[in-house]
């Protein structure tokens, strides 16, 4: 429930601008889904954290951390996750990972999107 709460804050401080924040919030519940080997919820927070770094600019950390975020959903056992994350899948990580070529191109490369694939 707590990497859920700071997910979510963390999408509303995203949503208003405040990437500086809204990193810290992903970060925050990264650490705590780690802890509880929540690999799904890791990858997800990573994937938050890619798209903060994308919106500040910094093309090696989100690049990096979408590396990440897609090896941990990689490693996800199958069962069924809870509630609050069954959104997020195959579909959903793809998503993500066009939303951060594409603040990468407009904030840091405009060469992103031709350059790499999802």
């Amino acid at each position: 429930m707590t990497a859920n709460i700071y997910y979510r804050i963390g999408r509303v401080h995203l949503h208003h601008n405040d990437s500086a924040q809204a990193l810290t919030d992903f970060q925050r519940g990264e650490h705590v889904a780690r802890d509880r080997r929540a690999t799904l919820a890791t990858s997800l927070l990573l994937a938050n954290q890619a798209w903060a770094h994308a919106t500040l600019g910094r093309a090696d950390d989100a690049l990096r951390l979408l590396g990440r975020a897609v090896d941990a959903f990689d490693q996800a056992a199958p069962a069924t996750p809870p509630s609050w994350l069954a959104f997020y899948d195959r579909t959903d990580l793809s998503g993500l990972t066009g939303v951060i070529y594409t603040e990468l191109a407009q904030r840091a490369d405009t060469t992103t999107t031709r350059t790499h694939s999802t």
